[in-house]
């Protein structure tokens, strides 16, 4: 069985809540990836920030850093779950 462990990264590139949307773009533009982890100062996933968030700038001009424009309270799955479990919630939570 495969599992999540097997294919992440061990150590995925995040960002903080503070953080620029620009940083933030600049990270996902420069590293081809569509999403970002965001970790509070203990490295806690306090959200997640994607191509999909930084549409908001679209309706929200005023937004400036990360905590603007993230997903809070992400769904999250363990490391040693299997890959299928990434498929459905994907499916569920879009």
């Amino acid at each position: 069985m495969t599992t999540i462990r097997d294919l992440m990264s061990p150590e995925p590139l995040t960002v903080r809540p503070e953080q620029t949307v620009d940083q933030a773009l600049e990270l996902l533009i420069e590293h081809e990836i569509s999403g970002l982890p965001v970790v509070d100062g203990n490295g806690r996933i306090v959200g997640v920030v994607s191509e999909k968030d930084l549409l908001k700038l679209f309706s929200a001009p005023g937004a400036r850093t990360v905590a603007d424009i993230m997903t809070s309270e992400p769904v999250a799955i363990h490391v040693d779950g299997a890959l299928v479990e990434v498929f459905d919630c994907l499916m569920a939570h879009d």
